[in-house]
């Protein structure tokens, strides 16, 4: 099974955290050989200054090597702070992130995308 967007269930659920504060999303992305990278690389760029703009900022991204313990097959990992769930959803619900978001459909043959909170 295969997992490149969110469901409306996913997306929902994530508004209505009780959580204030930063959060990270961990991304795992497995890209289409067919022209994947490229088309990651374009949505990035342009991702990178919408983050930006709301306060994130990347603070990760690495070329995968092996699982150590369990096993999966990635070509990158990717972690984004934003300084809210309300700024995340400003950003992907803006028109900006609208018309660039095809490109990372187009990239990906499938991906995981974690959000999770700072302990301590």
């Amino acid at each position: 099974m295969t997992f490149i967007e969110p469901t409306g269930k996913q997306f929902k659920e994530l508004s209505q955290l009780d959580h204030e504060g930063p959060i990270v999303m961990v991304n795992l992305l497995k890209l289409n050989k067919d022209g994947g990278q490229e088309s990651y690389a374009k949505y990035s760029e342009a991702t990178l200054k919408l983050v930006t703009k709301i306060g994130g900022r990347v603070l990760y991204f690495g070329k995968y090597l092996m699982p150590v313990i369990g096993d999966g097959d990635w070509d990158g990992v990717l972690l984004v702070e934003y300084p809210s769930i309300k700024a995340f959803f400003e950003m992907v619900t803006s028109q900006e992130y609208k018309d660039v978001v095809h490109y990372r459909s187009e990239a990906l043959e499938d991906s995981r995308l974690w959000a999770t909170r700072p302990v301590g």
